[in-house]
């Protein structure tokens, strides 16, 4: 039980009531959000439990994980079967239901925040120079996350010269060259949820 980020993995089981002998690479559906997401076979053959993994992706998003139905575990073209050799029944307890993934276990999946490529700037001696920015996250309040920016040239441009705005999901960047200073420099912006999710450009 607890939160998971992109690329954290995970290892789902499926117990049967008796043993079973696995061929192929049969799969577990999981309602992720807009893209479900694939559990793939792992383990457990001529026993009574199969385990699954499953790596969470970008956008992939739940309160409380769960599969997809009833029919969310299929063979995709292998095989389960039993000692005699008869197919294993792989329909699932009714998603949210006693036995259910969800009701077994409380795992959170955390969706990546966003943040839209930004452009380069010119500027003049004297100049300013300022760009919107768009950030989105679609499981916390976009004004929850968290904004920061550094530079990679601090004698041209000073991080506390770098100056961020807005507490929605547009943001304004704005940057105070140093006076008499010329040359180029990167400004990395990231944008971080509360659970330590993060995008930056």
């Amino acid at each position: 039980d607890d939160e998971y980020n992109e690329g954290s993995i995970l290892t789902i089981t499926v117990e049967f009531a008796e043993n079973v002998w696995v061929s192929g690479s049969p799969q577990l559906e999981l309602e992720t959000g807009a893209n479900d997401a694939i559990a793939t076979y792992a383990g457990g053959s001529s026993g009574k439990t199969l385990s699954f993994t499953y790596t969470v992706a970008s956008q992939n998003t739940s309160a409380d994980l769960e599969y997809t139905s009833v029919k969310a575990f299929t063979l995709n073209g292998g095989s389960i079967v039993d000692i005699a050799g008869n197919d294993a029944d792989t329909t699932l307890t009714t998603p949210t239901n006693g036995n259910s993934l969800s009701d077994n276990k409380d795992l959170v999946i955390n969706a990546k925040p966003t943040m839209n490529a930004m452009n380069n700037m010119d500027w003049c001696l004297g100049d300013t120079a300022s760009q919107g920015i768009t950030i989105n996250d679609i499981d916390d309040a976009n004004s929850s996350l968290v904004v920061t920016a550094y530079s990679s040239n601090t004698i041209l441009i000073k991080n506390n010269n770098i100056f961020l705005s807005g507490n929605t999901g547009s943001r304004t960047i704005k940057l105070f060259p140093s006076f008499g200073e010329y040359g180029t420099a990167t400004i990395t912006v990231k944008v971080e949820d509360d659970n330590g999710s993060s995008d930056s450009v």
